[in-house]
């Protein structure tokens, strides 16, 4: 006989899907609540979008396994005076005490950044006001602030197993598109003065260059600087006119090449998404405040079931009013019959949901937006929209799904154990 608890989890799961088995899923949806209340509508959406982009990029910068690895934070945030940010924060293994530590620096690097942002503010409208209109503005140095290159050296330094996996994986197919790439531009085939084509050639290289870097060097200001213009090249080619662009040049190669490109600079697309939020004004307060930082435990639930008649008393138990189960219990057992014996496992944004929902009526209210570092199984996508189908409010939100479900996957007892989400 299976446990109350693996039952309930199965139940739910089965539930979640039944609940959602036409709906679309989406590889990105922005947050529902945004990072500061009383907006305006037009900014407020405008700030939602931040606050899904700052979210995900703290789950991307705390990864530190080459693979395997998945971080979901969520955040709370008392605005009154002098209030305090509580970053809860979640995987399906116990986070370490060097990743609670590592949150900790890139809050303090952030709050720099901030003060910097907000003293060079201050010195242009001074500087404006003294001239007037009788000088014109001078450019900006192309100098990289001190505090955002501690910002870049904090993240690479901490997580450059997973930046070297991402470079290894697809280095084979990158190398012959670049050696392809620089062929035709030797031949006249491709321009030499276009810019699409100098700015793939680019980034290539810059992908190239940094595989061979070592370590120790990420102290210096050189991988700073390349790393900057590689994220800021491989951005001029993402509107849709010059995406339709490489496509055309990299032909059947262009899927792998530009999923690898993008997994390549994900650490440094979420730097500038944490440093874009130290330079927000509306968000210049958030920094400010003192940062609380809680770190659940792993939760290993009940064994799965590993004989058909287990599986057909949690089948029946969530199909209530079918007459028969057979088919879906054998399609239940085979399908899970590799994970005979093991332990189901809860995933991060479950855990950071389950915390948020089961505190007190009268403590801070979470956003949302539950951020993680890539997007979410598909079981943890269907129950944390079941949920929302279940409750009024809060309507919880994370990145999307990309379909695939990993298993051995358990829901958490708190929220199984709620009959709202169950019958519904």
């Amino acid at each position: 006989m299976p446990s109350k608890e693996t039952t309930t989890a199965v139940l739910v799961a089965i539930a979640a899907a039944n609940q959602l088995v036409d709906a679309s899923y989406y590889a990105k949806r922005t947050s529902a609540v945004a990072l500061v209340p009383r907006e305006p509508f037009e900014k407020a959406l405008h700030t939602e979008e931040i606050t899904a982009r700052v979210l995900n990029a703290l789950a991307t910068v705390l990864v530190k396994a080459p693979r395997g690895e998945v971080i979901a934070v969520g955040l709370q945030v008392d605005y009154s005076s002098p209030g305090s940010v509580a970053i809860t924060m979640a995987s399906d293994k116990n986070i370490p005490a060097a990743t609670v530590q590592h949150l900790t620096e890139i809050w303090s690097a952030l709050y720099k950044l901030r003060i910097k942002y907000r003293a060079e503010e201050r010195n242009e409208k001074a500087n404006k006001q003294m001239d007037a209109d009788e000088t014109s503005p001078k450019p900006r140095k192309a100098t990289l602030p001190a505090e955002y290159c501690e910002l870049v050296r904090l993240v690479y330094g901490y997580s450059f197993a997973k930046f070297s996996r991402r470079l290894e994986k697809r280095h084979d197919k990158m190398m012959s598109a670049f050696n392809t790439l620089k062929d035709r531009l030797k031949s006249g085939e491709l321009d030499d003065d276009d810019d699409t084509v100098l700015n793939l050639f680019c980034v290539l290289r810059y992908l190239r260059l940094f595989r061979n870097y070592d370590p120790s060097k990420l102290q210096e200001g050189q991988f700073i600087k390349d790393m900057t213009s590689a994220f800021f090249t491989f951005r001029e080619l993402q509107s849709e006119e010059e995406k339709s662009r490489v496509e055309a040049i990299l032909g059947a190669s262009f899927e792998d090449i530009w999923r690898h490109i993008e997994k390549s600079l994900s650490f440094q697309t979420a730097i500038m998404d944490l440093n874009r939020f130290s330079t927000c004004r509306r968000m210049y307060t958030i920094l400010s405040k003192t940062l609380i930082v809680n770190h659940l435990p792993a939760t290993i639930c009940a064994e799965l079931p590993s004989q058909i008649s287990d599986w057909q008393i949690a089948a029946q138990d969530a199909t209530k009013g079918l007459e028969s189960t057979d088919k879906l219990d054998t399609a239940l057992h085979k399908a899970h019959r590799v994970h005979d014996g093991k332990r189901g496992v809860v995933h991060g944004e479950l855990k950071v949901l389950e915390y948020f929902v089961t505190r007190p009526a009268d403590s801070i209210p979470p956003l949302s937006y539950i951020g993680v570092s890539k997007l979410s199984c598909l079981g943890c996508w269907t129950t944390i929209n079941a949920w929302n189908k279940a409750h009024d409010a809060p309507r919880y939100v994370v990145r999307g799904t990309r379909g695939k479900w990993y298993f051995p996957w358990a829901v958490p007892t708190g929220i199984a154990k709620d009959e709202a989400a169950g019958n519904r």
